[in-house]
């Protein structure tokens, strides 16, 4: 059920996106997504500059890697500002994935 959650939330469809038909595909391009809307937060804000709601949160008003983009998101998701169509990761109990017998956890994934 988790992976069929995080692949609704991912671009493609498994019907022209064949890797989104295996659990291990789903992840890949999960990740990959998350690398590529980085990026172009990055661009965005190096641009732009940051939204004023965020100034002082680097401790400059800056953005100049990809770790200050991360930065800002955890901001976001710890105060609860994340946005009307960003779901609040806080209130979610984190999944269970288990894969070759190890568990891990998928934050917002339950």
């Amino acid at each position: 059920m988790e992976y069929k959650k995080l692949r609704s939330l991912l671009p493609g469809s498994p019907q022209t996106t064949p890797q989104l038909n295996k659990k291990v595909g789903v992840v890949d391009a999960a990740y990959e997504y998350i690398c590529e809307l980085q990026t172009a937060l990055l661009a965005k804000f190096s641009a732009k500059g940051i939204p004023s709601e965020l100034m002082g949160v680097l401790g400059s008003n800056r953005v100049t890697s990809t770790s200050d983009i991360q930065a800002l998101a955890v901001h976001l998701i710890h105060s609860g500002q994340a946005g009307p169509h960003t779901p609040n990761l806080q209130q979610k109990k984190p999944a269970k994935l288990k894969p070759n017998s190890q568990t891990m956890t998928a934050p917002g994934l339950s």
